[in-house]
């Protein structure tokens, strides 16, 4: 009080406690917040927390819109005497985002820790707390990005992997999303240019990295038209625009240029055989046309005509005298254009067209019936189709248009030393309607 200086202490002399009482409050966390972009919580404390003490697993819950979830791995470091920055791992990251209204928004982020997550400095638990809302919430604003696909024309789908878990929902592959053979539409590459912008599709994939399409039977057709097109990996790229899919957060995924399409990273050819779906046959236009509909895109130009039967039943003996049966005989195809097509259409021959008549097969669709041997006709990947076999599954007709036009006599020849006629008519004809009685002879033209 005298204003006189106190005695040193030197280390020498120290002086040593004279009672102690440890630290035993324990430490609580006060608030947090959350940088989705970073995969990062920032938390404060009420007091310093040794982070070599953390442990994660089962000690750290998010909670969000009626969800709830363990953080599973991650890292905890000190970045202030009351501060401290824990990093999630990519994995807890990718899980959150699939559950909807989990850490979406800061009405949806709160926070809970376990006593057992971290120690103070004397060896205290944390504080068991009630959940606390984030006070601060960066959301999520990084685009998705594709990272592999894999077309599949087996089974029509493109099965896309992201980097991170996209919305299903916002699904938009109509106009957006084209499939090309690596050569740039817009005439950078020196090859043939092939490509087709789908135009729709569906999927029943829930949220999550990886999204599995359905390609339309149209789009489907239209890649197995192209013969230089979706044939394997080299032939098969992939581009899109950015409204073509977003993430949980709405961010739309980063665009693929055509210039810049992705190349498949696996490939799946198509092993399913073409099916017969439908044939019809058309009498009336001489000398008669065949066509042919099936379950996907064939080969115009491999089908056989020749291992073809028209038959008067499903059941014909075709080894019998060949009365009930024709086999088919090459004829000009009628659709042969740039692109191969679901339908096949053959005009047949004239030999074919009279020779249908004189057996009666093509009068009526009782007598019309279709069988082949396998192979006689092959879709784009090279798949045969099934035979059909007469006694077991020969195919009645689909559709028949029925010659209605009426036979011509076009000349007749009188033999007088033999005693006959011989009549010429524009089509076969049936002998065994014959009605001489019906027939005069006369010398000269009716005035």
């Amino acid at each position: 009080m005298f204003g006189n200086h106190i005695v040193p202490i030197t280390s020498s002399s120290a002086l040593g406690v004279n009672g102690f009482l440890a630290d035993t409050v324990d430490p609580e966390i006060i608030s947090f917040a959350v940088d989705m972009d970073e995969y990062r919580l920032y938390m404060s404390f009420t007091e310093p927390i040794r982070v070599s003490t953390a442990s994660i697993l089962n000690n750290i819950e998010l909670q969000g819109g009626g969800s709830s979830y363990f953080l599973t791995a991650g890292s905890l470091r000190q970045t202030g005497t009351l501060l401290a920055e824990f990093d999630l791992s990519t994995d807890d990251m990718n899980y959150i985002k699939t559950v909807e209204s989990l850490f979406d928004a800061p009405g949806t982020s709160a926070l809970r820790l376990r006593s057992g997550f971290v120690l103070d400095m004397a060896g205290n638990q944390l504080a068991l707390n009630a959940a606390i809302m984030a006070i601060d919430f960066a959301a999520d604003s990084v685009s998705p990005t594709l990272l592999t696909y894999r077309l599949d024309l087996n089974h029509g789908t493109l099965l896309l992997n992201f980097d991170e878990p996209v919305n299903p929902e916002s699904l938009n592959v109509s106009g957006n999303v084209a499939i090309s053979n690596g050569e740039d539409p817009n005439g950078s590459g020196s090859g043939d240019v092939a490509e087709v912008v789908l135009t729709g599709s569906s999927t029943a994939s829930a949220i999550g990295m990886q999204i599995l399409v359905n390609l339309t039977f149209d789009d489907l057709s239209a890649l197995k038209q192209r013969e230089n097109l979706a044939t394997g990996r080299d032939d098969s790229y992939l581009s899109f625009a950015s409204t073509f899919i977003s993430d949980m957060a709405g961010n739309a995924i980063v665009a693929i240029a055509p210039s810049a399409a992705q190349g498949a990273s696996n490939y799946i050819d198509d092993t399913t055989r073409p099916e017969l779906l439908s044939y019809w046959l058309d009498m009336a236009t001489e000398p008669g046309i065949i066509s042919f509909s099936f379950s996907e895109i064939v080969d115009v130009s491999s089908l056989r005509p020749e291992i073809i039967v028209l038959q008067q039943g499903p059941n014909t003996d075709r080894n019998a005298n060949g009365t009930g049966w024709h086999a088919l005989q090459q004829g000009t195809m009628l659709n042969a254009t740039t692109f191969d097509q679901l339908t096949v259409t053959m005009q047949l021959t004239q030999h074919d067209y009279e020779t249908l008549k004189l057996k009666h097969i093509g009068d009526n669709a009782a007598t019309t019936y279709l069988s082949t041997e396998a192979g006689y006709v092959v879709d784009m990947a090279g798949e045969a189709a099934s035979a059909l076999v007469s006694g077991v599954d020969a195919r009645p007709v689909d559709n028949l248009v029925i010659d209605t036009t009426k036979p011509r006599l076009q000349y007749f020849d009188v033999n007088m030393n033999l005693g006959t006629l011989g009549f010429g008519f524009s089509e076969p004809m049936d002998a065994s309607t014959l009605n001489t009685g019906s027939v005069q002879l006369q010398n000269m033209r009716a005035p």
